[in-house]
């Protein structure tokens, strides 16, 4: 029996057309290049075990891009760290009720509204 030799060709991306590294094997990061906490000191958003989220989820609350860092983090099942302002138990959250036909944003602010449910409201 013969084995044959499947060949992959990669053409390397010149350095100097890529703006970062983290850009020669991330084709589709559009949202990354408008992230506001792009260059931010990534302890915020990967803290160790009993550091305060308090900052990273204040600064992910107003982003435009939330809700693509959000959807790549679940798409991608993210275990670590904060992305689109929810711990990973939270995404695992939002990913269940997308599963169940919700719209990401819908999904977002149920989560979040039992999360801090408003003062004289319950929750669901």
């Amino acid at each position: 029996m013969v084995r044959r030799r499947t060949v992959i060709s990669i053409k390397p991306v010149p350095i100097n057309q890529a703006t970062d590294l983290y850009s020669l094997y991330h084709f589709d990061n559009g949202w990354r290049q408008q992230a506001p906490c792009r260059g931010s000191d990534m302890k915020l958003f990967f803290p160790d075990r009993g550091d305060s989220t308090r900052v990273a989820k204040a600064l992910c609350h107003d982003c435009l891009v939330r809700l693509d860092c959000l959807e790549d983090a679940i798409t991608n099942n993210e275990r670590f760290g904060i992305w689109g302002g929810l711990p990973e138990r939270n995404r695992r959250r939002v990913k269940h009720l997308m599963q169940e036909g919700w719209d990401i944003k819908e999904a977002l602010s149920y989560v979040e509204e039992r999360q801090n449910p408003r003062k004289g409201h319950r929750g669901l």
